[in-house]
């Protein structure tokens, strides 16, 4: 069985293909700057996945025969490598399509649960939609104990006040559930520790949205001391579609931990995840968490470069004035910015072909101002002036001094 994992092996070197659709090259003149919404797949992490979607495409579940078995071998070894990653045992490994349905597992597990008895979620307001949405739902539905969504206040920097959060984190708080780098600011959570510490103390859980700190920064689920904790495979040049609930499951918290399964049926995943695994995801998942983890030094001395040279060239360049949201604590290579007396839509529409965002993916084609800036006391006219920009592997310096002439240009030609 070892010579079949060592033949899947990858045999190509980390790399990006310019992207193509049916035969049809992409706009030569385009230049991605999203990649805090998605990363292409890395030739390495594809040649991956390949090889076990043609060879090893039996359903782990059949393990009463040979290729069952060793799907399951696959989806075990798979496990393994992404918890040493991040610092978690295998067992706490809860494979799930996406991030945002591991949040919903997360959450919706807890408050769903039939033995749960408290009813408040303290939260970060800064947090993913596929939070601060399922817990508005949660809060909505007819539950036999209601459950009660409390937002924690964050100053203009996107920091958590603990002072205001030791007024909300009681013994009746289920979860307290956090973002430890904002996917539209890039704003750090330092205080992540003090926080699970208050929660533990209250008999709390407490959840972590990791996905663009793993991403990013790296995450440890050990040194976090979180209960549960999400990452993805999208957003580390692996194919959407793979990702996963970390689940404190090898220790015994207090109170027990206590989910209720938000897909039923075989049993997967430990009871917590009915589907038949995706077993090339997952090994493509774990390829790409190791790779991340291996560039860790290299690739925050590039975000750092990139940035640093893109906000040089802007500030020379731009007619109007501009400023970063979230200061200086913030993961490199991913910013908001704020144009002065500029809509960010229309800007985002003259700055073709750069390819940009107004905020979170998942509201992009709103034309609302970001919660998450509003969170932050951002005023509306200037959220409304703001958008993310942010850069990746394949990134290159030429490309973000062309941006920031791109978008001067888009600048000067909307009316203020």
């Amino acid at each position: 069985m070892s010579d079949l994992f060592q033949s899947m092996s990858p045999k190509t070197p980390i790399g990006f293909d310019p992207p193509d659709f049916g035969g049809v090259p992409f706009p030569k003149d385009s230049i991605y700057l999203d990649y805090a919404a998605a990363t292409p797949v890395a030739d390495a992490v594809l040649f991956e996945m390949q090889g076990w979607l043609k060879r090893c495409f039996a359903n782990p579940a059949s393990r009463l025969h040979d290729l069952g078995d060793y799907a399951e071998h696959a989806l075990m070894n798979a496990r393994q490598r992404i918890a040493t990653c991040v610092d978690a045992s295998p067992e706490d490994i809860v494979f799930t399509s996406s991030a945002t349905e591991a949040n919903n597992l997360a959450l919706r597990g807890l408050a769903l649960h039939p033995k749960r008895k408290r009813t408040r979620f303290v939260y970060n307001p800064t947090c993913h939609s596929s939070v601060s949405a399922t817990l508005d739902a949660l809060a909505r539905a007819p539950l036999a104990r209601p459950l009660v969504p409390v937002a924690l206040r964050v100053d203009a920097q996107g920091q958590v006040d603990l002072e205001d959060a030791t007024k909300k984190i009681d013994e009746d708080t289920v979860c307290v559930s956090l973002i430890d780098v904002n996917n539209e600011t890039g704003v750090l959570d330092p205080s992540i520790p003090t926080m699970a510490a208050m929660a533990h103390a209250n008999g709390a859980f407490v959840h972590i949205d990791a996905v663009q700190g793993f991403a990013r920064v790296g995450f440890s689920f050990a040194q976090s001391t979180a209960d549960l904790a999400v990452i993805s495979a999208g957003k580390i040049y692996a194919p959407r579609g793979a990702a996963c609930l970390i689940v404190q499951r090898t220790h015994q918290t207090t109170p027990t931990m206590r989910l209720a399964p938000q897909l039923t049926g075989g049993g997967h995943e430990f009871g917590l995840r009915s589907s038949t695994p995706n077993v090339a995801g997952a090994q493509a998942f774990a390829l790409a968490c190791e790779l991340a983890c291996q560039s860790r030094d290299e690739y925050a001395s590039k975000m750092k470069d990139l940035e640093q040279t893109f906000l040089d060239h802007l500030k020379l360049l731009c007619p109007r004035p501009f400023i970063v949201h979230g200061g200086t604590s913030r993961a490199p290579g991913l910013l908001s910015l704020a144009i002065e007396n500029t809509n960010a839509m229309k800007l985002v529409e003259h700055a073709q072909p750069l390819c940009l965002s107004v905020g979170s993916a998942c509201r992009t084609t709103q034309a609302t101002a970001s919660p998450v800036l509003l969170a932050m006391g951002i005023p509306m006219e200037q959220a409304l002036a703001s958008f993310r920009i942010s850069f990746g592997l394949p990134t290159q310096k030429e490309e973000v001094i062309r941006a920031a002439h791109i978008l001067a240009r888009a600048v000067a030609q909307t009316s203020p």
